[in-house]
């Protein structure tokens, strides 16, 4: 039987930093020592980012995202569009007045979000 690999899910910031330093021609490895070294040559403000992210016990999940490959973290926008989505049908009312709840809400707390109450 084969192990599917664990595929974690980063926050946007880091990934993005990840494909910066991919794009540039850097490997998993050199990304990895350099997040690791603690001397004091300038690093590229990417890796100070996938240190801090790599801080506080996300080391492994940081090592799976450079092997695995990873998905990228909803932002809190896109969440609530799909909750919004779920509840956006007029032919049943109860979820229809959710949906009319949720933008209340995000009008009260002047939000816009495409889709929503845009």
């Amino acid at each position: 039987m084969t192990k599917v690999p664990y595929v974690p899910v980063i926050p946007r910031k880091v990934a993005s930093a990840i494909e910066n330093l991919r794009s540039n021609g850097w490997s998993n490895g050199r990304i990895l020592f350099c997040t690791l070294n603690d001397d004091e040559l300038p690093k590229p403000d990417e890796i100070r980012t996938i240190a801090d992210y790599a801080q506080f016990s996300r080391f492994d999940t940081l090592l799976a995202a450079l092997v695995n490959r990873y998905e990228v973290e909803k932002t809190a926008e896109e969440r609530i569009r799909e909750l919004y989505d779920t509840y956006n049908y007029p032919q049943e009312l109860v979820s229809y007045e959710v949906a009319g709840v949720i933008r209340k809400v995000l009008d009260i707390l002047d939000v816009k979000i495409e889709g929503v109450n845009v």
